[in-house]
C-alpha cells in the first residue's frame, strides 16, 4: 500500500492530478484495505469446564452479526474473560488474521477466535 500512496503523491507533485482527486483515491484505498477479504472465515471455539461446547465458523462478511450466532452460555464464558467482541470485530476489519484469542483457564475453559 505504501508504494501506491507514494505513486499518488508523485502524481500530485507532477501536477497530473489535483489534491482533491488524490484525497479521493487515498480514501478509496483505505476503504478497500478495511474491507475483509472474501473467502476468509472466523472461527469461534468455546469449551467451558461445565460441558458447554460451541464451535462456530462464519464467513468474514457476517462479522458484524457474530453476536447473534453465539449462544448465551458461550457469551457468558467470553464475558467472564473480558473478551470484547467489538474490539475483535474492529481488528478483523483492519486486516487482523490468524489466532486473535487463545485462552485456556485453570478451570478448564477454552476460548479461541481465529481468522482463516
Amino acid at each position: 500500500m505504501k508504494d501506491e500512496v507514494i505513486r499518488i503523491l508523485k502524481l500530485v507533485e507532477e501536477g497530473k492530478i489535483k489534491a482533491e482527486d488524490a484525497a479521493r483515491l487515498l480514501d478509496a484505498m483505505g476503504e478497500a484495505m478495511a474491507t475483509p477479504k472474501p473467502g476468509k472465515f472466523i472461527k469461534i471455539i468455546v469449551q467451558s469446564a461445565n460441558g458447554d461446547n460451541v464451535n462456530i465458523t462464519l464467513p468474514i462478511g457476517l462479522i458484524k452479526m457474530i453476536s447473534n450466532f453465539i449462544p448465551k452460555d458461550a457469551k457468558s464464558v467470553i464475558d467472564e474473560y473480558e473478551i470484547d467482541l467489538n474490539t475483535i470485530i474492529s481488528a478483523i476489519q483492519e486486516g487482523a488474521n490468524g489466532t486473535l484469542v487463545d485462552v485456556t483457564s485453570s478451570e478448564g475453559d477454552i476460548i479461541k477466535i481465529v481468522v482463516e
